[in-house]
């Protein structure tokens, strides 16, 4: 949260299902990753410094698991 999104959102995720080997990918439309982190907690702040306005793909991978979710950055530029 928030989504849309200006310049950073909020990644919570359950922390019964987090593991400290998590991996969080933010794609754009074409399949490109534009953004990658480890992320070593359940609670994220992501900042997303010179990404243009639109429609994203966030995947977290952990282990095995794959959680995807759309995010809309928008009154970036």
């Amino acid at each position: 949260y928030p989504n849309p999104a200006p310049n950073s959102f909020n990644l919570e995720m359950d922390e019964k299902l987090f593991s400290v080997n998590s991996e969080l990918e933010i794609f754009n439309l074409q399949g490109e990753i534009i953004y990658a982190k480890s992320i070593s907690s359940a609670h994220a702040e992501v900042k997303l410094i010179d990404v243009a306005d639109g429609l994203y793909i966030v995947k977290v991978r952990d282990g095995d698991q794959y959680y995807i979710s759309q995010l809309i950055v928008q009154g970036n530029e």
